[in-house]
């Protein structure tokens, strides 16, 4: 990532590129939308949230390039929320209240997006999430003013299990972090596995601690167990190692995972992935039509930097910026309650195809992306990356509205 990018995150932002969300001329001297991006820009995750306010800042650039919404520009804050909920309680605060912001957009970390998720009730703003994946977000937590655009635990689990619908595999074993979403994520694997693989067999079922160093005690067990798949939902380090470990240890058979479509994931683990499987609500290889197109436009801008293709992060937060502004396009407000109206049930052609805003829980209902990890180099990356992509549709992965815990879902 450009060592500049962090002066970026103190200035505001009101850019002029090609896009298509109105009249170009039209624009100038309007009130405009004041938006804040607010993901982590520091400590050890921050690539991850350098990668998604890229997203949104193109978007952002394309939409006022093209006069911005219904004649209104949008006006981008971006900071550091520091992974910590307090931080960016005070933070999205301050934005509301010295500057008028009216929309917040973000963010990597449950916990984060629990702590603003607060602050839009207290304040009637629109919260949106593009990142954050924990069932209760939209769920037994959801708080109103906010919609979510990335995939639940429960949808992520579905699409990944989904890539074994057709083969022969029957019998798995899950190893997962021993923390709420590790828990979560197995809960997930197992109420997907009784839908699309009746019979299917519990090879074992372990869980280990953040950060772990040493997997071989773990890998040592699913060896012994004899699985025809792993299921994980594994991230950051702990992805990485348990994938390269495992290859060392000579494991054959197939792991299902969520996160093996991030390239800076994939230029570490190596071929250890290959004949692994991931899924994800944006994949840089979807073949559609807006795809294609925004994979060129990005690539023309960025061919030169060290983020040459939009990987999922930036798709991600694009296509969440772009549903966003339809959305404050019907509404013709910024206002929450009218975006709220408009944006409930509202269907949008996305770069993966057609998504819906459901109405009672403002959970994404979309296809999902799933791939393969294929061997380098290939048409974006020279080290093993995500092959051909399918898409499963949405229906496959969708939570039915009663199951979600939300009370307006009943």
């Amino acid at each position: 990532m450009r060592s500049s990018f962090a002066l970026v995150c103190a200035i505001v932002l009101v850019a002029s590129v090609a896009g298509s969300m109105g009249h170009p001329a039209s624009a100038e001297g309007a009130e405009p939308i004041k938006v804040l991006g607010l993901d982590v820009l520091s400590g050890p995750f921050k690539d991850i949230g350098e990668r998604y306010l890229l997203g949104v800042k193109f978007a952002v650039e394309e939409i006022n390039g093209s006069g911005g919404i219904n004649g209104r520009p949008i006006k981008l804050y971006l900071d550091d929320s520091q992974l910590k909920p307090d931080v960016a309680q005070r933070k999205a605060i301050k934005y509301i209240l010295d500057d008028g912001v009216k929309i917040i957009m973000g963010f990597t970390g449950t916990h984060v997006a629990k702590a603003v998720a607060q602050v839009a009730a207290k304040h009637k703003v629109i919260v949106v999430q593009y990142s954050a994946e924990a069932d209760e977000l939209t769920g037994k937590d959801h708080v109103p003013y906010v919609f979510r655009l990335a995939l639940t635990t429960s949808m992520h689990a579905a699409a990944t299990t989904a890539a074994f619908a057709d083969k022969p595999h029957k019998k798995f074993y899950l190893l997962n972090q021993d923390y709420a979403y590790g828990h979560d994520v197995a809960k997930a694997y197992k109420k997907s596995l009784d839908r699309l693989k009746p019979g299917w067999q519990l090879a074992g079922e372990e869980y280990h601690p953040l950060a772990t160093k040493d997997f071989a005690p773990y890998i040592q067990k699913i060896i012994a167990a004899g699985p025809d798949a792993v299921l994980t939902g594994n991230w950051g380090s702990d992805l990485s190692v348990l994938v390269k470990q495992a290859g060392k240890f000579g494991v054959k058979v197939p792991f299902g995972h969520q996160f093996l479509s991030d390239p800076v994931a994939m230029r570490e683990i190596g071929e250890a992935a290959i004949g692994h499987f991931t899924s994800e609500v944006y994949m840089l290889g979807v073949d559609t039509p807006p795809n294609r197109e925004f994979i060129e436009r990005w690539h023309r801008k960025f061919k030169d930097t060290e983020n040459p293709w939009p990987e999922f992060t930036i798709g991600k937060a694009y296509n969440t910026t772009m549903f966003m502004a339809a959305a404050l396009k019907k509404a013709n407000s910024d206002d929450a309650d009218a975006v709220i109206r408009a944006w409930e049930g509202m269907a949008y052609e996305s770069l993966i195809g057609r998504q819906v805003m459901r109405a009672c829980d403002h959970q994404v209902q979309t296809p999902v992306a799933v791939a393969e990890i294929v061997p380098g180099p290939g048409k974006f990356y020279p080290f093993p990356f995500t092959g051909r992509v399918t898409l499963v549709p949405a229906e496959n992965v969708s939570v039915p509205p009663k199951e979600t815990g939300n009370k307006r879902c009943e």
